[in-house]
């Protein structure tokens, strides 16, 4: 199963066991290279670390800006919605 967003702030996911697991993108702590061919990623979240069967290339693009609402200029300290 690859991974999905779910709207703006849940993806879904199989985890190493086949289990489907749901997460708030905000929830996630890290993201790292699961192995030596670089086609797993270890997520850990809630502290729990949870291996997918996603590179983390493709996975930096789903949790890509979208998952946060509110952005900051560099260098001020205005928020801007998207």
């Amino acid at each position: 199963m690859p991974v999905t967003r779910i709207g703006r702030q849940f993806m879904k996911f199989s985890d190493g066991d086949g289990n489907r697991v749901i997460v708030r993108i905000s929830a996630i702590q890290q993201a790292s290279d699961c192995d030596e061919f670089q086609r797993e990623t270890y997520v850990t979240v809630a502290g729990r670390t949870i291996p997918i069967q996603v590179p983390l290339d493709e996975l930096e693009e789903i949790l890509d800006d979208e998952a946060f609402p509110y952005r900051r200029h560099k260098g001020r300290g205005d928020v801007q919605r998207p």
